[in-house]
């Protein structure tokens, strides 16, 4: 298991939820984890009863010889970046045509008893079990693939979040999940530079792609520049998707910092948020009350990202290309669930 930088002092603030109406919700975004709080959203969204059911299947865990209690006051969202631009979404009625896969998966946890988020980024090559359905929408397989190929899956866009929802409670010990958003990758480059762009140290060389994008260089990314930084992976000395997740991860936490900073700068900033391509082109499912979760994301303090520890293989697949598969270490899995879902049975308050 890996922690990874925790973002520096608690940052306690509130936005003055009534100056923007009752409303709702803010987004943590996959690639760029952006928390908007959108403006009449909830009366405009779909029914908080298509969320996939949440069930639990272990409250009491064993790890290292010691019992552990679930936590009973969490909440759990799941945050997806397609890969694919806004133009270029597959629409419901051609569904079946569906090739937009999941390429960045990351878990918001909402701890109510502690006021803290911390999030658990998901390997998209990480080999699961899941769903694939039939035109008539009935269960005709259960493939074990990448875990980023279960929104594939389904008759609309909807139904590959909600697969791609479920293959995460199955890998992680059918957990609840309440909620999720996806978006498609253009996002990152519009919400990037609405917060004025964000600054990186740059970890890998990527002048292949950007010949700014030096290795050691700090800069502050812009436009395209941010989703060129968060997704590439091909034609470097490193490719593998473990490196791509330390730039997904350094981004998604340096986001958050200027994030806070900006909206309690810049009132405009949610405006332009609100009426961002990013908003107009999501998909989201909740559970509970918008402007209650809204005030979570503002008030509570972020503790950072963990990931799970596993090992590559890259076998050739019929086609004669190379698959990369990622498999989860069971003892990786259990020391992440524990560190972040469980309290020790004797410290556990009901």
């Amino acid at each position: 298991m890996k922690k990874h930088n925790n973002v520096s002092e608690k940052k306690q603030f509130k936005i003055n939820l009534i100056k923007y109406g009752a409303i709702a919700l803010a987004i943590v975004i996959v690639f760029v984890a952006v928390i908007a709080v959108l403006k009449n959203w909830e009366n405009n969204s779909k029914t908080p009863d298509s969320v996939v059911a949440p069930h639990v299947s272990h409250n009491i865990k064993t790890y290292n010889g010691k019992e552990y209690s679930l936590k009973k006051n969490v909440d759990i969202y799941l945050m997806m970046g397609l890969d694919e631009m806004s133009g270029n979404i597959v629409t419901d009625d051609d569904a079946l045509n569906n090739n937009q896969e999941a390429d960045f998966l990351m878990l918001f946890i909402l701890d109510n008893n502690a006021s803290t988020i911390t999030a658990l980024h998901i390997n998209r090559d990480t080999m699961v079990n899941m769903d694939k359905f039939g035109v008539d929408g009935s269960v005709v397989e259960r493939p074990y693939q990448q875990i980023a190929l279960a929104h594939t899956y389904g008759k609309d866009r909807a139904d590959g979040c909600k697969n791609t929802v479920n293959a995460a409670k199955e890998l992680l010990g059918n957990i609840d999940i309440e909620g999720y958003v996806s978006v498609p990758m253009d996002a990152v480059g519009e919400i990037n530079d609405i917060l004025g762009g964000i600054e990186v140290d740059v970890l890998q060389d990527l002048t292949y792609a950007d010949a700014k994008l030096v290795k050691g260089q700090t800069v502050r990314l812009q436009g395209s520049q941010a989703l060129t930084y968060v997704r590439t992976r091909y034609g470097l000395d490193d490719s593998s998707n473990k490196a791509r997740m330390e730039r997904q991860r350094q981004y998604v936490e340096n986001l958050f910092d200027v994030f806070y900073s900006s909206v309690k700068n810049d009132d405009t900033i949610i405006d332009k948020l609100i009426n961002s391509n990013t908003v107009n082109n999501m998909e989201a499912r909740y559970s509970g009350s918008l402007d209650n979760l809204a005030r979570k994301l503002m008030e509570y303090e972020f503790c950072g990202i963990y990931s799970i520890d596993g090992k590559y293989e890259t076998p050739v697949n019929d086609k004669d290309k190379i698959n990369m598969e990622f498999y989860p270490f069971e003892e990786s899995i259990d020391e992440v669930l524990v560190s972040i879902l469980y309290d020790p049975v004797d410290n556990h308050k009901e």
